[in-house]
């Protein structure tokens, strides 16, 4: 039921035609608005990248408790480690049995900054600022094409309205998920991931092929079953009600 888009002719820095930005963007459009889920192949980030950043993020998530909560996520720069059931995205469900870490935009700015795990993951610093630098551009292509999609007087305005993206003013975010295996003793009690919407414009989530998130097309839950090579893009609350 999630459909599935070749990005190949519009990723980042290559020459497209006109033609084919109205014909991908009007695509894009009739999907998210339908759906509000769509899955991008040939996106143009490269899947070295994408697993050189998750082995990255395992030399921290690995690492024992206490060396972890030495970079715990800083509430003013919503940077950092997040630890077991410590989140709860829906009040009726317990706390949840993952980790996160989070990178915001604020790491980027030299002038705030954050405090980088080189201890336990060195290379995870410099392939954060590459990988994320990578996503804002796709970010931008995409906008653009929701933009040509709908028509707009200026396709451009979703991108102008994001140029603070991986700067300290703006609330865009890498994060990094985690989940551990469940303890058997757990009883049932434990939640992997509750129930929620995305709150941001849009939302690039890079699965692995383990499977288990589900989405909400109309009004019924859909396994969002990994596609090999693609990324899974969703409008998020704010984009929705622009």
């Amino acid at each position: 039921m999630i459909h599935v888009i070749d990005f190949g002719h519009c990723r980042p820095n290559v020459q497209v035609t006109d033609t084919k930005l109205k014909e991908t963007g009007k695509a894009l459009v009739d999907v998210l608005s339908s759906t509000g889920f769509v899955y991008l192949k040939n996106f143009g980030i490269s899947r070295g990248l994408i697993e050189n950043v998750r082995d990255a993020a395992d030399g921290i998530f690995t690492a024992p408790s206490i060396e972890k909560e030495k970079y715990a996520r800083d509430p003013f720069t919503n940077c950092g480690y997040i630890g077991l059931a410590t989140e709860r995205l829906d009040d009726g469900c317990p706390y949840e049995y993952k980790e996160a870490f989070h990178v915001a935009s604020v790491a980027l700015d030299p002038s705030v900054g954050m405090k980088w795990p080189h201890d336990l993951s060195p290379n995870f610093a410099a392939l954060s600022r590459t990988f994320m630098e990578e996503c804002k551009a796709l970010s931008f292509r995409i906008l653009e094409l929701i933009g040509i999609g709908l028509d707009l007087k200026d396709p451009f305005v979703l991108t102008t309205y994001h140029n603070s993206t991986n700067k300290s003013g703006s609330m865009s975010t890498l994060r990094i998920l985690y989940y551990p295996p469940i303890p058997d003793n757990s009883g049932g009690e434990i939640c992997r991931l509750g129930e929620h919407s995305d709150w941001c414009s849009i939302n690039l989530l890079f699965q692995d092929n383990v499977g288990g998130l589900q989405v909400d097309i109309d009004g019924k839950y859909v396994d969002a079953t990994p596609v090999d090579g693609a990324l899974l893009l969703n409008i998020g609350d704010s984009l929705e009600k622009m």
